[in-house]
């Protein structure tokens, strides 16, 4: 599999008043400002095996290599637009930046890596229910971009270290199926704003989640 985009910006003009006091009671006009861009690519090889030397269980292998490239800066222009005394209306009050995708303002060409190991049994005495394991090593830059998601049990999007992913999947007939599931999942890397934007910070960040889900086949 192959995944590429370029072109993604977080270009915005806006603005918003709030509360300001420094020698003067007024309102403070912030106007945002950007020119990052964002490129992304990945190549995955995957192989999947089933019925293992004639039996129920199979083995899943996927390799991924990412690859992104991030230029420009966002920030936020802050302006007196109102009141009076000093600072005068109308002055700057100086401008904050934010950075651009996954660092701080400039250019960035990160590098990631990934291996997910899928092992399973199929058990035919239980209407073929399964019962497995995943397995996942991954660099803290392999799943930029995903990684931003808000879900905080992602396992195909942590960032850095091992994460493990234990479920059972029942079938209860030819449309319906059951499964539960644990998962574990490490974090070694976030980012300034919204875990995508901004100076990057070292982490050490450890998530469990158990779940369950219902399946309907048509």
């Amino acid at each position: 599999q192959y995944l590429g985009f370029n072109g993604l910006h977080t270009d915005s003009n806006g603005s918003k008043s709030l509360s300001y006091s420094s020698n003067v009671s007024g309102v403070v006009q912030s106007t945002t400002y950007g020119n990052t861009n964002l490129e992304l690519s990945r190549h995955v090889i995957n192989l999947e095996a089933y019925g293992l030397f004639n039996t129920g269980l199979n083995l899943g292998l996927t390799f991924l290599k990412g690859n992104m490239k991030s230029s420009g800066d966002q920030g936020v222009n802050n302006i007196l637009a109102s009141g009076t005394g000093t600072p005068a209306n109308g002055s700057s009050l100086g401008s904050v930046s934010l950075g651009t995708w996954y660092g701080a303002a400039g250019n960035h060409d990160l590098d990631g890596d990934a291996l997910i190991v899928n092992l399973n049994y199929t058990i035919k005495a239980l209407r073929s229910a399964t019962v497995g394991v995943e397995f996942m090593d991954s660099d803290p830059d392999a799943f930029l971009y995903d990684s931003a998601a808000r879900n905080r049990v992602g396992f195909y999007t942590a960032r850095g270290g091992n994460s493990f992913h234990y479920y059972w999947s029942q079938p209860i007939d030819q449309n319906f199926r059951f499964q539960v599931g644990y998962q574990k999942v490490e974090n070694k890397k976030t980012n300034f704003v919204g875990g995508y934007f901004g100076a990057p910070t070292d982490i050490n960040n450890e998530t469990t989640a158990v779940y369950s889900n219902l399946q309907f086949f048509f």
